[in-house]
């Protein structure tokens, strides 16, 4: 019989399918949930749900195109139950996801029913219960589904599941109900006692050498996210939440609840040592640390079991690897614009029982009677109505293939992972902590990655947001819900019904699943209410407590008025004690005995690990530094504590001896009142947790962030943070270092409504009053200021001013451009160092008119130096992130080591003839801007530096113009002898430690001997230009001498074991005190520019009125403009340091033999493109040093515009002047800096990291008029954009 040749391509089709129907199993598991008892943690025996009769459950095994079959029975006796597959898509087989009263009815006990669904994914999975916040109590466990094709299996010799987690020792359901309690108003979550790995405190896991393993990790927690890290070990990420991703080396990873990671990690090739590994709890999440709390757990990598295990050595910092920066392996592309935009607000407050709720958009989601997925198979047409599915199951619909875009707002403090069932998504967006909400309107948010990294579960910070898009073609009911299981326990949920029309052409849910619900008595027809006449009629529908009355109910009012006469009656007996005569025997007594005391500190009683320091007495407990205060005598009728934490009887191991005062005048007794009033308000604030406007804030007694600086604990001991090897440098966070001043304190007239305001009570100073906060002077995290300079006035106020919130007077905008991580960091902020611009003309700093808005100083006295830097780092963020970090402390701790005084000689607030300065007022400032004389169009028009246009078309990027001239270093008072003591001292260090160029090394600003004898150079002078010298110098030392002790993890190649040893010894691991950067040695490196703007009179310098002096120190090829305002030109402040440049060709001369050519036609050194860097140990023989180009520029009022500090991902795209044209259209500096950043990556070729800070000067409001205003490069950039998206020329 003839077969037709039509046949055959249906004949392959056959012969395929049936190919993996023969490859594909069936995987069957028999499940009986039940309770146990289990003891994991080893503290604590508790009952927990575990699996035919053993804990934990069973780690669940398939390979991809395996049917799996789970048959459940429920023998809890007193729970119900589900079970959910967590990452599965679930394709086809919706009724199989899991959550109660969602896609089934729960599981009464006694019943069975069957999971049956088929895996078309592989990866790392996990399942659990999804039923009543039941999972914590032990039902969860991995589920690795294998693939055959996995992209890197010829790389895999072995595969281990990894298991981290959170516990606690009380079941949930007590829990919930303590959690979910009015006397819980707050919602402080309940705080897990343990850390597990793979259920248990000691895991163990025996190695083989040289073998290359691959690891799948699962947070299964309900609450804590982890940082995981392998001690002498890196990981190579290729897989997140089941999908494959573009290899990642990574050092230390962040798991949430929910997610999963799989990596490669190979070992070493000899069995000399074991090596610790640890999951570390992430206790920013925690509202409070309790004393007994073990928030790490540590495990072993065995290499030899003969061997003992060490304990896990101590980390400077938490720095995890960030998943957004991850490639998919399959490269698929951003999808279209979406067809529907879902965007969500996360807030947490409290209903009108009291009690603390989780919202989306104010709704917080209840179960409702009929499970939605009957609700869509028995409403017909309707089904397609979100009405019918209720209002608290707060439902969307999607049709069919929608592109799908959810903008989630945090409206919170706290993380908040979050998980979509039956999809991965593209993460488009996620904010750094505080980003505020999303802005589709703003260009810099909606730059999205053309390979967006995919997952089901991510992270949003706190009150940040993020943006993520899925394609609907998975119909089914899907939930999208917070991952912390108190959360979900609150109702932060909605519901996502996909195709519901489809839905029902294609699902017949099983008969076992229909049984569920009619051993519950649980409806099945008809709408969320049960209605199946009125579909639209949602009466008797589940919902949630009303909200919260408006204003006082007559409860509160009766409280109210009881609380308010039990006060005055308090005051009356206060007064009445106060006012009673003693008698003068028992009077002069009691003065004698105050006086005794009156230079006694407070009295403490404590144990071990107390230490005395000028502030008080400190002391750990548990695991945290906490301070007593001493007390001080102001007369025989009153005392007063020392600091701005004084309080009494905060801590249960201190205790405080008080006075009574005696009171003889009224006035002294409401005094006394008022103190107590304010000592007991500083308690509270310190100590209490507040629900305000929609936002749970929990303040702490001291500034530590745990998220960033965890206290690390094994299972028997504290860990603290290592400290530096230099003492005059210690990174020990036992030495309380203050957080760096990212904000400004400053003056602030009441009167200010707008920022723009032009009156005469508030010119030009456009500070955003809604960003401020007040400002309380004294010792602590933040700088003292100083009263105004004018005298009292009730219409003014000091505040704190964050600088990321002054958009009016500074901005800035990252992007990683095309590249997978993001190396550049900035720094923003004010230092604590005295003034050290000139002084000005008496003309300037006299007047008598009441000031608009004034900088408030310093700590020091002198006006506030601000402080901002950019950093560019390559072959990884270490170094850039050192130095967003520690560069500016390097900066404050020189000028204190140099006991460096102001160059505002003649004191605080006095001019040479002993008048008091004052502040420039509105009509100064308005003369200083009418008075600049603007230059036009034809004067600058040979001077600015524009792109050259070649013959085909395309436009050549000029050379870089040459940098501004330097004014002379003006001499300030120091310590001289200490000072060259201290310059001898760090240029022998670099001599023994690395040699080479350094041997003969010369510090510029430097005061060395110049003589053969030794003798020092006459009159050496120190200037803000010599501390600056040294804390780049003492910083590049610091760093790489601690990159020298790490081990290398490249030992294992053919160089030379001591290749790169500058220490003279071998690589040795790096102590406790040693530890800068990650646990492995970094040899890449930074360059770096900083700017530091000091002025001589409390006005702000972005006053048009106000001189100010503008010092720069850089190294590398990041860069700094200045805009001229009379020419609109771009004034380079910075010169690249290239081996090509004349300046580092003659430093560099001895080495010329190391420059070579690349293929681009760049000229390298040892490899590198710059000749001054921090880091990159491995060149610093060879001069790739840290001494940075100083410049100073004196700054006369409204003479510059802005100033720009760039990185090289926009510097060596854009020519100077184009940077400077596109913030000069801007209209504040925050709006220019995400302009130059979304301009500079739209017409990149390489894609570089992207970053920008802008900050405003005296000319800014005439920064477009002077020259050819922002038109000199228009027509530039017009053809630039052009050019970027002409699709015939690609990007590469």
């Amino acid at each position: 019989m003839a077969i037709s040749l039509s046949y055959f391509p249906i004949l392959s089709v056959l012969l395929l399918a049936c190919g993996r129907l023969a490859e594909a199993g069936t995987v069957v598991y028999d499940f009986n949930i039940g309770w146990v008892r289990a003891n994991p943690d080893g503290q604590h025996e508790r009952p927990v749900i575990g699996v035919n009769g053993k804990w934990p459950p069973p780690v669940m095994e398939a390979t991809k195109g395996d049917r799996v079959i789970v048959n459940v029975e429920n023998s809890l006796g007193n729970q119900s139950t589900t079970l959910h597959f967590h990452g599965l898509f679930q394709n086809g087989t919706t009724y199989m996801d899991g959550p109660g009263q969602v896609t089934q009815c729960d599981i009464a006990s006694g019943q069975k029913v069957t999971y049956n669904f088929t895996v078309e994914q592989s990866g790392t999975y996990w399942y659990h219960s999804h039923d009543k916040g039941q999972y914590p109590d032990g039902i969860r466990a991995p589920f690795i589904i294998h693939d055959p094709e996995f992209p890197y299996q010829d790389q895999v010799d072995e595969e281990v599941t990894v298991s981290v987690s959170d516990w606690y020792h009380d079941e949930m359901t007590p829990l919930i109900a303590k959690f979910i309690y009015k006397g819980n108003p707050t919602g402080a979550e309940p705080v897990p006692n343990s850390a597990l790995i793979n259920d248990t405190m000691n895991f163990t896991l025996a190695v083989q050498p040289g073998k290359t393993y691959l690891f799948h990790m699962v947070n299964v927690g309900a609450f804590a996210g982890q940082y995981i890290w392998f001690e002498g070990h890196n990981m190579t990420i290729v897989e997140v939440d089941g999908v494959h991703t573009d290899q990642a080396e990574a050092q230390m990873i962040y798991l949430s609840a929910a997610q999963r990671c799989s990596f490669l990690l190979t070992t070493k090739n000899e069995t000399t040592a074991n090596y610790a590994f640890v999951a570390s709890m992430d206790t920013s999440l925690f509202d409070v640390l309790p004393d007994d709390l073990q928030w790490n757990s540590t495990g072993h990598l065995v290499y030899n079991k003969d061997l003992p295990l060490p304990e896990a050595a101590e980390v400077a910092e938490l720095d995890e690897f960030d998943d957004f920066t991850l490639v998919p392996y399959d490269h698929l592309p951003l999808y279209p614009e979406p067809d529907q935009t879902v965007t969500l607000d996360v807030i947490m407050d409290n209903l009108g029982d009291g009690r603390p709720y989780a919202f989306f958009n104010n709704i917080s989601y209840v179960a409702p009677k009929v499970p939605t997925i009957y609700t869509v198979m028995s409403t017909g047409e309707d089904a397609s109505n979100p009405a019918v599915y209720g209002e608290y199951s707060h439902p969307f619909v999607l049709e069919k293939d929608q592109i799908i875009d959810i903008v989630v707002n945090n409206l919170d403090s706290g993380k908040h992972p979050f998980h979509l069932h039956g999809h991965n998504f593209q993460t488009l967006v996620r904010t750094a902590d505080e980003a505020g909400v999303f802005d589709a309107t703003n260009t810099s948010q909606t730059v999205y990655p053309a390979i967006p990294m995919r997952r089901d579960t991510l992270v949003l910070h706190p009150d940040g947001n993020l943006v993520i898009r899925f394609k609907a073609n998975n119909p089914g009911v899907w939930l999208f819900h917070c991952h912390i299981e108190w959360h979900m326990d609150q109702g932060l949920i909605a519901t996502f019904i996909e195709a519901p029309l489809e839905m029902q052409k294609s699902l017949v849910i099983p008969d076992d699943h229909q049984a569920l619900c009619r051993a519950k008595n649980t409806p099945m027809l008809g709408n969320a209410a049960g209605n199946t006449k009125d579909l639209f009629d949602l009466s008797g529908q589940t919902h949630p407590p009303n909200p919260l009355p408006a204003g006082f109910t007559t409860k509160g009012i009766v409280a109210m008025t009881f609380s308010v006469l039990a006060a005055l009656l308090g005051l009356a007996a206060i007064a009445w004690y106060g006012l009673a005569d003693m008698g003068e025997a028992s009077r002069v007594e009691e003065e004698r005995r105050i006086a005794r005391m009156a230079t006694d500190e407070t009295t403490t009683v404590g144990t071990a690990n107390e230490r005395s320091e000028s502030e008080g007495s400190v002391r750990k407990v548990g695991g945290q530094v906490k301070k007593s205060t001493k007390t001080q005598w102001l007369g025989p009728n009153t005392w007063h504590p020392i600091g701005p934490r004084a309080r009494h009887s905060v801590f249960p191991n201190f205790r405080t001896v008080h006075v009574r005062p005696t009171f003889r005048d009224p006035l002294v007794v409401f005094q006394f009142i008022a103190s107590f009033v304010s000592r007991s308000g500083q308690h509270q604030d310190h100590h209490r947790h507040s629900t305000l406007g929609g936002r749970r804030e929990c303040a702490t007694a001291l500034p530590i962030q745990a998220s960033r600086a965890t206290r690390l604990q094994s299972s028997n001991a504290i860990r603290t943070v290592a400290g530096s090897a230099h003492p005059s440098y210690n990174h020990n966070p036992r030495t309380q270092r203050r957080y760096f001043h990212d904000y400004f304190v400053t003056n602030l007239p009441s009167s200010s409504l707008h920022p723009d305001s032009r009156t005469a009570a508030g010119p030009h100073h456009k500070l955003p009053r809604s960003e401020s906060t007040p400002h309380t002077p004294g010792r602590g995290s933040s700088p003292a200021a100083a009263p105004p300079m004018f005298g009292p006035s009730r219409d003014l106020t000091v505040v704190r001013i964050p600088l990321r919130s002054a958009k009016h007077h500074f901005g800035v905008s990252l992007s990683r451009g095309t590249r997978p991580y993001n190396e550049d960091t900035y720094q923003a902020g004010t230092l604590e160092i005295p003034a050290f611009a000139k002084r000005a003309p008496i003309s300037l700093s006299r007047s008598g008119k009441k000031p608009g808005a004034t900088s408030a100083d310093s700590a020091s006295g002198d006006p506030q130096v601000f402080f901002f830097g950019v950093y560019d780092g390559h072959g990884g963020n270490e170094c850039s992130d050192f130095l967003k970090e520690r560069l500016h402390d390097y900066v404050e701790k020189t000028a204190g080591l140099f006991e460096l005084g102001s160059s505002l000689k003649k004191g605080k607030g006095k001019s040479e003839d002993g008048e008091v300065v004052a502040t420039q007022n509105s009509g100064q400032g308005k003369e200083s801007l009418r008075n600049m004389e603007m230059k036009g169009k034809d004067e600058v028009g040979e001077a600015i530096n524009l792109p050259i246009r070649e013959g085909g078309g395309a436009y050549k990027q000029p050379k870089k113009g040459p940098a501004i001239e330097s004014e002379e270093p003006e001499p300030i008072e120091a310590n001289k002898p200490k000072v060259i003591e201290l310059e001898k001292s760090l240029i022998h260090q670099w001599k023994e430690t690395v040699g080479g160029y350094f041997r003969r090394f010369k510090p510029a600003y430097f005061s060395l001997p110049n003589t053969s004898d030794g003798s020092p150079a006459p009159d050496p002078e120190v200037s803000i230009e010599s501390v600056l010298m040294y804390a780049f110098l003492k910083a590049d030392l610091d760093f790489i001498s601690a990159q020298a002790r790490k081990p290398d993890p490249d030992s294992h190649s053919d160089s030379p074991l001591n290749n790169d040893d500058i220490l003279g010894k071998p690589a040795f691991r790096a102590s406790a005190n040693d530890r800068i950067g990650g646990p492995t040695r970094f040899i890449g490196g930074s360059t770096a520019s900083i700017a530091l703007i000091s002025t001589p009179t409390p006005t702000p310098f972005w006053h048009p009125a106000s001189p100010s002096t503008l010092v720069v120190a850089h190294v590398g090829d990041t860069r700094i403009l200045l805009c001229e305002t009379a020419t609109g030109l771009a004034k380079p402040v910075t010169t690249n340091h290239h081996p090509s440049s004349p300046i580092e060709s003659t430093r560099l001369r001895r080495y010329a033999a190391t420059f070579v050519t690349d293929s681009f036609g760049e000229e390298r050194m040892s490899g590198l493109a710059n000749t001054r860097a921090f880091g990159d140990m491995r060149s610093k023989r060879i001069g790739v040093s840290a001494e940075p180009e100083l410049r100073r520029v004196e700054l006369a009022p409204a003479e510059y515009s802005f100033i720009v500090l760039v990185s090289d991902g926009i510097s060596g795209t854009l020519s100077d002047q184009e940077i400077v044209d596109v913030v000069k259209e801007a209209r504040t500096p925050e709006q220019g800096a995400r302009d130059v950043v979304a301009y500079a990556t739209e017409v990149s070729t390489e894609g570089d990291n992207a970053t920008c800070l802008v900050v405003r000067l005296g000319g800014w409001e005439r920064r477009n008029e002077g020259g050819m205003g922002s038109l000199g490069t228009k027509e530039v950039r017009d053809f630039r954009r052009g050019e970027a998206e002409d699709p015939r020329r690609g990007r590469t």
